[in-house]
């Protein structure tokens, strides 16, 4: 699997890497646009009304840059087919209307992660941040403990003029404090939400391959959402594993990309955790872009077995629901309910067929790979029997000398 993987993905490198290349380019224009505002209003994102506009400010990007992901999926598709001469950086951009479709553009749930992502960041730091303020004012002596005697003592004043002043000078005299915790909380917060996201993102490319078919599939988000969830943790679809096999070098990647990113401009550089954050990301993000056909290849691979198991997963959900729909439904006239009852019949019997046709071919590469399990099972036995036997001539050998 691995190796079929990366014998597609260097095949076709000389093609992919420049849809990763404008990609970056795009990312690297909002980012400097970013960047150069978080460096003239370093607080913008600072208080609740700044957090709400940076959700904005993502949300817009993701709506932005997801029609390019279905441009990717399906250019490096068209890759493996014999219109791949056609396939070219012209074609990748032209591709991104049909990414922008209303049903195609929210295939990938990308904002629904990026809101989970979001809520893990905020959620986690301010855990941290009460958590070091917690175990600090517990410490002897500690800079936290002092922090927090100073402001405890100052909160007796609330009211008087004299107060602000007071607040102003603590926080400037504790401000690299202040900074650590911001700095580690941050560092941790965005740590788990970036890693969170990019997760949900590398699995959800699975989900384009719930389009592909007749229409026999159920598009409905519903039905597409529940239906893949449960098609990817079928333990014989054996789709996690492989998926944890192929992608753990890029997460070890990201971790330490983003670490070193992060961490040397906290330390060498006098910019806000916010810029620290985003350079880190986009960093990660441009050097893992060109690797997206790898998770792309393996989904292709896995494509097959994923429309038999799909189709099962989401015609027993659908026929399910729609039993439970017709005990509720009243009919005009039983010629109605006859006419639903007789379509529905066809709709299944043809699924039914799918899923035969299916079944032949997930049964042939289960048996392929039986196969080739028996003949490593042989080899390994060959060899065994092969090593005992110098074993057992040795000793003999040994013997001999003995006597």
């Amino acid at each position: 699997m691995i190796k079929s993987v990366y014998q597609k993905f260097f095949k076709n490198f000389n093609v992919t890497i420049k849809f990763s290349a404008l990609l970056s380019v795009i990312l690297i224009i909002i980012y400097l646009f970013l960047a150069l505002i978080l460096t003239y209003m370093p607080t913008i994102f600072s208080d609740f009304l700044g957090l709400i506009l940076l959700l904005l400010i993502l949300y817009l990007l993701v709506s932005y840059l997801s029609p390019y992901f279905y441009s990717f999926f399906a250019n490096n598709m068209a890759l493996e087919t014999k219109d791949s001469s056609q396939v070219n950086i012209m074609s990748f951009i032209g591709t991104r209307r049909i990414g922008k479709r209303r049903g195609i553009k929210n295939i990938q749930q990308l904002f629904k992660w990026l809101l989970f992502s979001y809520l893990i960041y905020v959620v986690l730091e301010l855990v941290i941040v009460v958590l070091i303020i917690t175990i600090g004012q517990f410490v002897d002596n500690s800079e936290i403990q002092m922090f927090l005697k100073e402001f405890n003592s100052v909160n007796t004043m609330l009211g008087n003029e004299a107060y602000y002043e007071q607040i102003s000078q603590i926080l400037f005299k504790y401000e690299d404090l202040i900074n650590l915790i911001a700095g580690i909380s941050n560092f941790i917060a965005v740590s788990f939400a970036f890693y969170f996201f990019l997760y949900k993102f590398a699995r959800s490319f699975i989900n384009y391959y719930a389009m592909q078919g007749d229409g026999s599939f159920p598009i409905a988000s519903f039905f597409l959402n529940k239906s893949i969830k449960r098609t990817l943790a079928i333990k014989e679809f054996d789709y996690n594993k492989k998926f944890f096999l192929i992608m753990w070098p890029y997460y070890l990647s990201c971790f330490v990309i983003f670490s070193i990113t992060y961490l040397l401009m906290f330390f060498f550089l006098d910019t806000s955790v916010i810029l620290n954050a985003l350079t880190a990301m986009i960093v990660t993000v441009f050097l893992l872009l060109p690797f997206i056909p790898v998770v792309l290849d393996f989904n292709m691979l896995m494509a097959e077995k994923f429309r038999y198991y799909y189709l099962k997963v989401s015609s027993e959900d659908l026929t399910k629901f729609v039993g439970e729909e017709v005990v509720h439904h009243k009919f005009a006239s039983k010629e109605e309910e006859e006419k639903f009852k007789k379509e529905f019949e066809i709709f299944n019997k043809k699924v039914q067929d799918m899923l035969n046709e299916g079944k032949v071919d997930v049964d042939k590469e289960s048996k392929n790979n039986n196969l080739e399990g028996d003949e490593a099972s042989k080899e390994n036995k060959k060899t065994d029997e092969k090593e005992n036997k110098n074993q057992n001539i040795d000793k003999k050998d040994d013997d001999k000398e003995d006597k």
